[in-house]
């Protein structure tokens, strides 16, 4: 009975139940929006956490003066504590066409990376699918990729035949190489962020201006407009696993066991910096939860801005409804309904609307996330966001109790009759 009273309440007050819905609707979307926002500002740091918070350095390098550079594993011959390299790289492929030929000098440069960063950063694809997405190749000589924005026709599907050296020569330079192939499983959409240092910027010394210790500066968008070569995106674990020999080029991870002491640390240290910059992770660690905490400061103002002009908005919402009812509630009272039934028609009339808004808003956003309106910007739906939501609701609804049964309860039915007269 209270349900049908609730309905014919809607019914009746379209002009209250519409601005009432396009309320939450607004607030929902806002919600979503701002919660969507803090993640991102999370995105980088919380994957990497445990790296970050581990004993260690974050290095970038390159080579030492000698112009020798780190092959494979060789960051672990610098310390017997150190635990565990998450060793990133530059790669270049020389494409051979069927005959095993090249074809007229070409290279693709590529860059490898530790699969716990794979896995840390997703970016969004043009096609295909993201190298944490897939299994990789069983086969020794067939290798998965992902591609950049290229002129060269590249795209998910390609497949690039070219040779590599394999770890058991004795150098570098030996000539003696694999017949291996390139499979590309993805095109990374223009303009993501990849964990790459670009050599347009690093050329214009932009990573200069900004603070290199955060986990957030490995971060650097690809735009084909302002780089002179597509990359291939390569996890490096799977070279190292096929015997492929590879070397250590740009940021990369050292973590060291919990007992390692100041002394081995700085030992270590020492003969990591030969070959470029070593930045202590409790440090990066710092730095990159300060950088993520100044932006979210900026947003949780916003929310609670939110929170408040709901509240307002909705208790003064509901003042005017009941208000409006309680000749309809007086008349119900004298047919026999109790005070308190009258107060729960306005309650549930609440949760109705509320329940209609959550419907809408989902269709809305499914239809938005179908017709790929979305992609591209902050905006996603996960867990965070839908409890959010429910707690926004909840706090709605609470806030939406309190005038029908103040009110209410305050007016005896011998006055609603006696001003209606």
């Amino acid at each position: 009975m209270i349900f049908k009273l609730s309905f014919k309440e809607i019914r009746k007050n379209k002009a209250y139940t519409f601005f009432n819905l396009i309320q939450l609707i607004l607030v929902l979307f806002l919600i979503i929006l701002l919660v969507s926002s803090l993640q991102s500002t999370l995105k980088y740091y919380m994957p990497m956490r445990n790296i970050l918070t581990s004993k260690g350095f974050m290095a970038n390098l390159l080579f030492n003066d000698e112009g020798e550079v780190i092959l494979n594993d060789q960051l672990y011959s610098f310390s017997d504590k150190i635990d565990k390299v998450y060793s990133n790289g530059r790669e270049f492929f020389e494409i051979k066409n069927s005959t095993g030929k090249s074809e007229d000098s070409e290279f693709l440069n590529a860059i490898t990376i530790d699969k716990a960063i794979i896995n840390a950063h997703k970016p969004l694809m043009k096609s295909g699918q993201w190298l944490s997405d897939i299994t990789l190749s069983d086969n020794k000589n067939e290798i998965y990729a992902v591609i950049t924005k290229n002129k060269l026709g590249y795209t998910t599907g390609s497949v690039i035949n070219t040779t590599y050296p394999d770890k058991n020569n004795v150098t570098f330079t030996d000539k003696t190489e694999n017949p291996i192939t390139i499979k590309i499983v993805g095109e990374i959409e223009d303009g993501e962020n990849l964990f790459y240092q670009s050599n347009t910027a690093v050329a214009g010394e932009e990573k200069l201006t900004t603070d290199f210790e955060t986990i957030s500066a490995q971060f650097y968008p690809y735009n084909s407009a302002d780089e002179d070569e597509p990359f291939l995106i390569i996890i490096k674990n799977e070279l190292d696993d096929k015997n492929y020999q590879t070397w250590t080029s740009g940021t990369s991870f050292i973590t060291f066991d919990n007992d390692t002491t100041k002394e081995e640390l700085s030992e270590a240290k020492e003969k990591i910096a030969e070959y470029g910059q070593v930045y202590s992770l409790e440090t990066v660690n710092r730095k990159s939860l300060r950088e993520a905490k100044d932006q979210a400061f900026t947003i949780v103002p916003m929310i609670i801005s939110i929170l408040i002009f709901l509240a307002i908005s909705s208790i003064c919402l509901t003042a005017i409804n009941t208000k409006k009812q309680l000749r309809s509630y007086g008349i119900l009272y004298i047919c026999g309904s109790r005070w308190k039934q009258c107060a729960l028609i306005s309650v549930c009339t609440t949760l109705l609307t509320t329940l209609i808004a959550v419907i809408l808003t989902g269709a809305l956003i499914f239809t938005a996330i179908h017709f790929e309106l979305l992609r591209g910007t902050v905006i996603t739906i996960g867990k965070w966001q839908i409890l959010s939501c429910c707690a926004v609701l909840l706090f709605n609804f609470i806030i939406s109790l309190i005038m029908p049964f103040t009110i209410i309860g305050r007016t005896s039915p011998r006055e609603i009759v006696k001003n209606n007269e």
